[in-house]
C-alpha cells in the first residue's frame, strides 16, 4: 500500500458483500421479536479452498485403509472404520468422499460474559487429526445468530434450525449420490469427483440437543442420540434403543397430525422431541443403520468427562473432605506440584482445586486426573480412593489410546460399568444419584469409536481453539458494538492481505511451506510424541525428546518447527557438568553436552533397556550430550539408575523403585537405547521409595 489510492482500494477490497464470498441472511422468529440477521460464506466454496490447501499435509486421506494386524482390526482415524469403509463401497464407483465435521457453540467473547458469538465451524475427516489445528483445516463458515434468551426451547430451536439450514442445504443437496456430488482439485492439480457426507458434529450436550431437535437434561429422556429414560441414565447396563431419522421423521408426522394440543404435548413429553425438522434428516445414508446422523452427533471427551463427570466427582469430593484431610493432601500436592515439571502436567497454580474447581480448563482437569490417585490414600475414604483410581485407569486406556481392537472395546464396555458403579458408591449421596446425561454417554462411545475412530478425532478441543483466532480477538479489537460486523471484516482482511501477497509473490505458499513443515516436524506432533511442548527447546522434556527421536539432529528439527511457527532454542553447555571424576576423563572434549535434568532429583523422565537385558531398567537422565566419534556425531545419554521392587503399591497399583547409591548405579548410554519418558515421584507415606506413575500418559 504505497498511497492513498491503494488504501482507499483496500478498504473497498475489504467492505463485507457478495463479492468476497459473505453473505447476508435473514430468519423469522415471531412478529414480537422479528427477524434476525447474520452473516455467512458459501460452504461449498470453502470446502474447495480447504481441500485444495490441506491435500499438501502429509497424512490427508482420499481412500479408506482397513488397518489389520495379525488378523485383528484396528480402529484409529476415520480412513480405518465402519463409517468410512460403508461409504466408500458404496461411492467408489462415482467419486470419493469428503468426511465433512462440523461445529457449533455458543463461546463469550468478553471476560465479563456481556458479550458472545455463536461460530459455527467446519473441518474434514480426511485431513489429520494434528494438522486440523493449523490455518485452513479449520474454517468459520459463518456466525449463527444470538437468539434472544427469553424464548421458549422449542423457538429456540427453531430459530437454530432455519439458521443452521442455510449453511448446510448445500452439502445435503450435494451428498446425494443422483444429481449430487462437486469437483474437487487437490494441490497437485488432479481432480475428483466428491461427495459430502456428515461424519460428525461435535458439540457439547446443549448444543446436540438443538441439532437433534430434542429436550434438554430436565426431559424424560434427555439422550440426543438414543431413548433412555432420566431415572435410569446411571445404569449403563441397560439395553440401548437408538433414535433414528426414519424414526423421528414418523414422529414428526404424528405431530403434524394430532388433533388437539394435548396429543401433541404427549408426543412431545413422551419422546422428548420439540416439533421442528432436523437438519440431520436429508443427508445421503442417513437412514441407513451405518449411516444414521442422530450417532454423527458424537460424544464430545471434553464435556462429557474433564469438564463433565470429572468435574462432578471433585465436587462431591470437596463436599467430604474435613479440613485436616484437605491440610494432608495440600502437603502431598505441594511436593508432586514441586517436582512435576509444567511440560508434562499443567498442574493448577493456586490450591483451590479442592474448594472451587469449575474455574479450571480441560487440560488442569487432565493434569489432575493423571496426578490425584497418588496422593489421594486417605484412610476413611477408601470407595472415594478405589474411584478416583478407576477413573483415572479408565481414561487412560480407552481415552488416550492410540488405537482399539474389538477386544480392547469389549473391555471398555465392562471397565465403564465398573467405573460407574464405583463412583455411585463412593458418592452415594449425590443429589441427582448420578442419573446424569454426561455419565450415560459413556455407553455410546464404544460404538462410535468403531464407527467414527478414536475420540480426539471428534474432540472440541480443536474447534474451540480456533475460537481464539477466528472470533475472539477480532472481537477484543473493537468497542463491542456491532461486534459480528467486526469479526467478519477482520476475515475479510486477511483474505484481501493473503491475495495481495500471492499477486507481488510474497513468502512461500502455504502449500510449499506445509510440505517442508511437515516432513520432518509431523514427527514431533504425532500421537506417539504429544507430550513434548514444542514451545521451548531448553525444557528437559525436549531435550529427551531429541533424544528419544535420535535423528534428524537438534538444529534440523529446530528449523523445522521454526517453519511451523514454533519458537525454539538450542541451549548447549561445555563439558564440565554433572559428570562423575571417573567418567569425566573419558568423555571429555568429546563434543558439546546439553544439561537434560532438573535440579530436583526425584524426577524421572528416561526408562532404559540396556543392551543384554530382558527387562526394563529405570533410570534419571542427568545429562544428554552430542560426541563424535569415527567421523560420526553420536548422541548419548549420562543415566542415573534406580532399583526397582518387586512390590507394587497396593493404593495405586504403581511400580516401586527404589534410589541407588554408589559410583556402579552410573553409566553412559547410546541414546537408541532410551524407550519412553516416564515420570517417577516420591511415595507419599514412604519418601525415600519412588513409584513409577502409571497415570501419565
Amino acid at each position: 500500500l504505497t498511497d492513498a489510492a491503494d488504501l482507499e482500494k483496500f478498504e473497498q477490497d475489504c467492505e463485507v458483500g457478495e463479492e468476497n464470498e459473505w453473505h447476508v441472511a435473514e430468519i423469522e422468529i415471531d412478529h414480537e421479536v422479528g427477524f434476525l440477521t447474520f452473516k455467512h460464506r458459501s460452504i461449498v466454496k470453502v470446502l474447495l479452498a480447504m481441500f485444495k490447501k490441506m491435500s499438501a499435509v502429509s497424512g490427508f486421506a482420499i481412500e479408506p485403509e482397513e488397518w489389520v494386524v495379525d488378523g485383528e482390526r484396528r480402529y484409529s482415524t476415520p480412513q480405518n472404520t465402519d463409517w468410512m469403509l460403508m461409504a466408500w463401497e458404496r461411492v467408489k464407483k462415482l467419486g470419493i468422499v469428503l468426511a465433512i465435521i462440523l461445529f457449533s457453540d455458543q463461546t463469550n467473547l468478553s471476560y465479563n460474559g456481556r458479550q458472545s458469538a455463536h461460530p459455527f465451524v467446519m473441518s474434514m475427516g480426511n485431513i489429520p487429526e494434528w494438522a486440523r489445528w493449523l490455518e485452513g483445516g479449520t474454517e468459520l463458515v459463518g456466525l449463527l445468530p444470538n437468539i434472544p434468551p427469553d424464548l421458549k426451547p422449542e423457538e429456540k430451536t427453531r430459530a437454530f434450525q432455519q439458521a443452521a439450514d442455510i449453511f448446510i442445504e448445500p452439502l445435503r443437496r450435494l451428498s446425494k449420490l443422483k444429481g449430487g456430488g462437486l469437483e474437487v482439485e487437490d494441490s497437485t492439480g488432479v481432480c475428483y469427483r466428491a461427495f459430502p457426507l456428515l461424519y460428525a458434529y461435535v458439540t457439547d450436550h446443549p448444543e446436540s440437543c438443538k441439532v437433534t431437535c430434542t429436550m434438554a437434561c430436565n426431559s424424560f429422556r434427555p439422550c440426543s442420540i438414543c431413548l433412555a429414560e432420566k431415572p435410569r441414565l446411571a445404569e449403563v447396563e441397560d439395553p440401548i434403543v437408538l433414535r433414528t431419522v426414519r424414526d423421528q421423521g414418523r414422529l414428526y408426522k404424528q405431530m403434524e397430525s394430532a388433533t388437539t394440543k394435548k396429543k401433541l404435548s404427549a408426543l412431545r413429553t413422551t419422546y422428548s422431541t420439540h416439533f421442528v425438522k432436523s437438519l440431520l434428516w436429508d443427508w445421503e445414508f442417513a437412514k441407513t443403520i451405518w449411516g444414521n446422523t442422530y450417532l454423527a452427533v458424537t460424544p464430545d471427551i471434553m464435556h462429557i468427562i474433564e469438564q463433565g463427570f470429572w468435574l462432578h466427582a471433585m465436587k462431591c469430593l470437596v463436599k467430604k473432605l474435613t479440613p485436616s484431610e484437605r491440610k494432608i493432601l495440600l502437603e502431598r500436592y505441594k511436593l508432586l506440584k514441586a517436582i512435576t515439571p509444567a511440560s508434562l502436567l499443567r498442574l493448577p497454580q493456586a490450591w483451590v482445586y479442592f474448594t472451587t474447581t469449575a474455574n479450571f480448563s480441560a487440560s488442569e482437569h487432565r493434569a489432575m486426573m493423571q496426578i490425584l490417585p497418588l496422593i489421594i490414600d486417605l484412610p476413611e475414604r477408601v470407595h472415594i480412593r478405589r474411584a478416583i483410581v478407576r477413573i483415572a485407569d479408565w481414561y487412560k486406556e480407552f481415552i488416550r489410546a492410540e488405537y482399539h481392537t474389538d477386544a480392547s472395546l469389549i473391555r471398555m464396555e465392562t471397565a465403564t460399568v465398573v467405573m460407574v458403579k464405583a463412583l455411585v458408591k463412593a458418592f452415594p449421596n449425590q443429589k441427582s444419584k448420578w442419573h446424569i446425561v454426561k455419565i450415560h454417554l459413556l455407553v455410546h462411545l464404544p460404538a462410535t469409536i468403531r464407527a467414527r475412530g478414536l475420540p480426539q478425532e471428534y474432540s472440541s478441543n480443536t474447534y474451540e481453539h480456533s475460537h481464539k483466532t477466528t472470533v475472539k480477538r477480532p472481537a477484543r479489537g473493537t468497542n463491542w458494538k456491532n461486534v459480528g460486523d467486526r469479526i467478519v471484516k477482520k476475515h475479510v482482511q486477511h483474505a484481501v492481505v493473503r491475495q495481495l501477497s500471492r499477486e507481488v509473490g510474497g513468502d512461500k505458499t502455504y502449500e510449499t511451506a506445509m510440505k517442508e513443515a511437515c516432513t520432518v516436524g509431523r514427527r514431533v506432533l504425532t500421537k506417539t510424541h504429544k507430550r513434548m511442548v514444542v514451545g521451548d527447546s531448553t525444557d528437559p522434556m525436549w531435550r529427551s525428546y531429541v533424544a528419544v527421536l535420535g535423528k534428524p539432529a537438534m538444529d534440523e528439527m529446530a528449523s523445522h518447527l521454526k517453519l511451523a511457527g514454533v519458537k525454539t532454542q538450542v541451549l548447549q553447555v561445555h563439558t564440565a557438568l554433572a559428570i562423575p571424576p571417573h567418567d569425566r576423563m573419558e568423555w571429555t572434549a568429546k563434543g558439546q553436552f546439553v544439561k537434560a535434568s532438573p535440579s530436583q532429583r526425584n524426577f524421572s523422565d528416561v526408562a532404559i533397556n540396556p543392551a543384554g537385558k530382558g527387562a526394563n531398567w529405570y533410570g534419571r537422565c542427568l545429562v544428554l550430550f552430542h560426541y563424535d566419534k569415527d567421523g560420526a556425531t553420536k548422541q548419548a545419554a549420562y543415566i542415573e539408575y534406580y532399583t526397582e521392587d518387586r512390590q507394587v503399591c497396593h493404593v495405586t497399583g504403581c511400580r516401586r523403585l527404589l534410589p541407588t547409591r554408589g559410583v556402579d548405579n552410573y553409566a553412559i548410554m547410546d541414546a537408541d537405547c532410551i524407550l519412553s519418558l516416564v515420570h517417577v515421584v516420591p511415595c507419599c507415606k514412604d519418601p525415600d521409595v519412588r513409584l513409577l506413575n502409571r497415570f501419565v500418559w
